[in-house]
């Protein structure tokens, strides 16, 4: 597809050329056309990967957030974890001496 810019200059090139008896001009405008098309098709590219980089850059913060937050709920249970760890042993230790004490009054 031509540019807003490529067909003038494609038509501006073809008159030049017609008055060119060797040939030379006609065969540099045929280069200077193959050129601007080349730009315009690496423009075109690199608008893609600046599109593609945008995309790219909004996931991985996206993955980010995930990811803190994953971070702050594994932080959470962790806490959790060691609380009920916590509240076991000390059900463990009423228990044993609660057993300690029915032994001292089975004994009596």
């Amino acid at each position: 597809a031509r540019g807003p810019g490529l067909g003038q200059l494609a038509s501006v090139l073809e008159v030049v050329s017609r008055l060119d008896s060797g040939g030379e001009l006609k065969r540099l405008s045929r280069e200077v056309l193959e050129e601007r098309k080349e730009l315009e098709r690496q423009l075109s590219r690199r608008r893609d990967f600046e599109q593609q980089l945008k995309e790219v850059r909004s996931a991985l913060d996206t993955f980010r957030e995930q990811r803190r937050q994953v971070e702050m709920q594994s932080a959470a249970a962790q806490r959790k974890i060691s609380h009920l760890q916590d509240e076991t042993a000390f059900v463990e230790a009423e228990a044993r001496q609660a057993e300690d004490d029915l032994g001292a009054l089975r004994d009596a």
